[in-house]
């Protein structure tokens, strides 16, 4: 019977120490966010892969574009698609932070987009074409 209380009570105090050193986080799952004190340039930068498509048309294209960063808000976009021969480089892009996602638009060119959790779609228009993309890092 001693026996039995012995082990009995080694149990419940496994049992409470392992509940005590379990936690939860407030944070969901899927939220990205970016490391603690880096800027909105910082947390986009980098290459995405991905698809380009031409509204109107249902082809679509591989395509690399790199965001560097210029400044905490500002990044420099180059687009390379040698499906389309499309070498677009020294677009200069304002950055703003927006919750989780960040908002991307360039005022000397016509182009606009968002990254969310290092996933980056754009839209921008050259000659007669638009172009959407979508790709990640």
């Amino acid at each position: 019977m001693k026996k039995k209380l012995l082990f009995l009570g080694w149990m419940l105090m496994f049992l409470v120490t392992s509940v005590s050193f379990s936690s939860c986080s407030d944070k969901d799952g899927d939220e990205i966010m970016a490391p603690t004190g880096m800027d909105a340039g910082s947390a986009v930068s980098g290459t995405y892969a991905g698809e380009l498509q031409v509204m109107g048309y249902t082809s679509s294209f591989r395509v690399f574009i790199t965001l560097e960063r210029m400044a905490s808000d500002a990044v420099n976009l180059k687009i390379r698609c040698e499906d389309l021969d499309m070498y677009m480089e020294d677009v200069i892009m304002d950055v703003y932070s927006t919750g989780s996602s960040y908002s991307l638009s360039s005022n000397s060119k016509s182009v606009t987009g968002t990254c969310i959790s290092n996933s980056l779609s754009l839209t921008f228009s050259t000659g007669s074409y638009t172009y959407t993309f979508f790709g990640s890092k």
